[in-house]
């Protein structure tokens, strides 16, 4: 037996109406670009914790070098000041009379692949290691400062205090 539906019937039939359909394509596409700007600050903040693991890896890595001659460092000179000078040989068998210096130029060379930026004049110039008394400050002391920079992300630093050049400073202090 056949149904046959009405004017009557067809009135109490429900459904969506194009305004509810809008107001509902709205809050999704809100919700959808909020997710999108997320995910690229995510990435952003990855990155530069990325860049600050392998400034940590490579200021300890020093600390080490240091450690291996500890006389090397005098109060009346840094080590070194900007980024060391590239390696003149090869870094993966140091050897001669100057292996400090040979470890110091690699090291810098690894920086220089690790770090954005590391190359670049503005950036190099930030690096340094010396004998220090006081956080940033390089002279008499028993405390070794290493100071390690590169390139922001997006060019900014994202969890520190955003410098007008976009440099970020990673800066350690220890006892040899």
């Amino acid at each position: 037996m056949a149904t046959t539906w009405g004017a009557a019937e067809m009135n109490k039939c429900k459904g969506f109406t194009l305004l509810e359909l809008m107001v509902t394509i709205i809050i999704i596409s809100i919700g959808l670009l909020g997710m999108m700007a997320m995910q690229g600050r995510a990435i952003q903040y990855s990155t530069d914790t990325l860049n600050r693991t392998q400034a940590m890896m490579l200021a300890n890595e020093m600390v080490e070098i240091l450690r291996s001659q500890p006389t090397r460092m005098t109060a009346t000179a840094p080590l070194f000041t900007g980024l060391p000078t590239n390696g003149a040989g090869s870094c993966t068998e140091i050897s001669g009379t100057d292996v400090v210096n040979q470890q110091i130029q690699c090291w810098g060379d690894r920086a220089r692949q690790l770090l954005p930026g590391a190359s670049t004049a503005d950036i190099a110039s930030q690096f340094y290691a010396c004998l220090s008394t006081s956080d940033g400050i390089c002279g008499a002391g028993s405390a070794v400062e290493i100071q390690i920079a590169w390139r922001g992300t997006g060019e900014e630093c994202m969890l520190s205090s955003v410098t007008d050049t976009g440099i970020c400073t990673y800066r350690v202090r220890t006892q040899i």
